[in-house]
C-alpha cells in the first residue's frame, strides 16, 4: 500500500514538473511574440538566453538528482531497456515436459549487445543430448552515475556504475507470472 502512495506522489510531482516547464516555455514564447507585435521594445536575446539558462539549470539538476545522480531518466536507452523488459515479461519457453526430468542438465548463458548500454542474455537449459527445453531472455542496462553504498558499520563508499536487470525496474517480474510457451 505504501508503494502505491509513493508511486502516486512521484506521478504527481512529475506531472506538476512538466506543467511548470510547459508554462515557462509558453511564457517565453508569448513574451517574444508580444515584443515583436508591439515593436516598441527591442528583443534582447541575451536576456532571454540568461533567463532560459537560469530556468533550465535547476531543471537539469533536478533530473540528475532524482535519477540517483545518474542520467538514466534522460537516456533514451533506459526507456528502450524498460520496454524490452515489459515486452518479454516473464516469458519462459519449454519444449517438452518429459525432457525436463532427465539428469545432466547444462545451463548456457548467451549474451548479445543490443545497444551501447543494453545487453540481452539468454539462459538455456539443455539435456545431455543438447536439446533445449527451457529458455529465458533477460536484459541488463549499464547505469553510470554516483551511487553511495555501504552502511555505518562497514563504511560508506561510492560506486560509479551499476548494472540494472529487469528485476530492478519493476516488482512485477515474479516467477508466478511467467507465461509458458512451447518451442517448435
Amino acid at each position: 500500500m505504501l508503494e502505491f502512495f509513493v508511486n502516486l506522489l512521484i506521478f504527481i510531482l512529475i506531472f506538476f514538473f512538466f506543467v511548470f516547464i510547459f508554462s515557462i516555455i509558453l511564457y517565453f514564447i508569448f513574451k517574444i511574440f508580444y515584443k515583436l507585435k508591439n515593436k516598441t521594445k527591442t528583443i534582447n536575446f541575451k536576456t532571454i538566453f540568461k533567463k532560459l539558462t537560469l530556468f533550465l539549470l535547476p531543471v537539469y539538476l533536478l533530473l540528475f538528482l532524482t535519477g540517483g545522480c545518474s542520467y538514466k531518466y534522460m537516456d533514451p536507452q533506459y526507456y528502450e531497456f524498460k520496454s524490452l523488459c515489459y515486452f518479454n515479461l516473464g516469458k519462459v519457453l519449454i519444449e517438452d515436459e518429459s525432457i525436463k526430468n532427465k539428469t545432466n542438465i547444462i545451463v548456457t548463458p548467451k549474451s548479445k549487445q543490443i545497444k551501447d548500454r543494453i545487453v540481452e542474455t539468454r539462459f538455456e537449459r539443455k539435456n545431455e543430448n543438447q536439446v533445449v527445453y527451457y529458455r529465458v531472455n533477460t536484459y541488463f542496462y549499464d547505469n553510470y552515475g554516483i551511487f553511495l553504498k555501504g552502511d555505518e558499520g562497514a563504511g560508506l563508499y561510492f560506486r560509479y556504475m551499476e548494472v540494472l536487470s529487469c528485476k530492478n525496474i519493476d516488482k512485477k517480474f515474479k516467477k508466478d507470472d511467467w507465461q509458458v510457451e512451447t518451442l517448435e
